[in-house]
């Protein structure tokens, strides 16, 4: 299965992930978030990772939201990679 992974710039330092979920589970089906935090604060560092199940949702996601506005922040979005994702079998001996 080929997974699209998204940047997401200038979010707001409280951004979680529902709230990234949200935004973007309108385009289609994502199968990871990671949001990049401040090791000792926690807080966002202002930008997230977005990753998509589908190429063309996320070719949806990409264009729709760049450039728009997201809690009061102008956000960037943009395409990163695209990843072969397997699902991993493991035995219980």
């Amino acid at each position: 299965m080929l997974t699209q992974k998204l940047i997401v710039l200038n979010i707001s330092g409280a951004a979680t992930r529902a709230e990234l979920f949200e935004l973007f589970n309108e385009y289609g089906k994502i199968f990871d978030i990671k949001i990049a935090r401040d090791v000792s604060t926690g807080r966002c560092k202002g930008f997230a990772y977005i990753e998509m199940l589908c190429l063309n949702d996320a070719e949806r996601a990409s264009t729709g939201l760049n450039r728009s506005i997201y809690k009061g922040r102008l956000i960037v979005v943009k395409k990163i990679h695209t990843y072969v994702t397997q699902k991993i079998k493991t035995r219980v001996s």
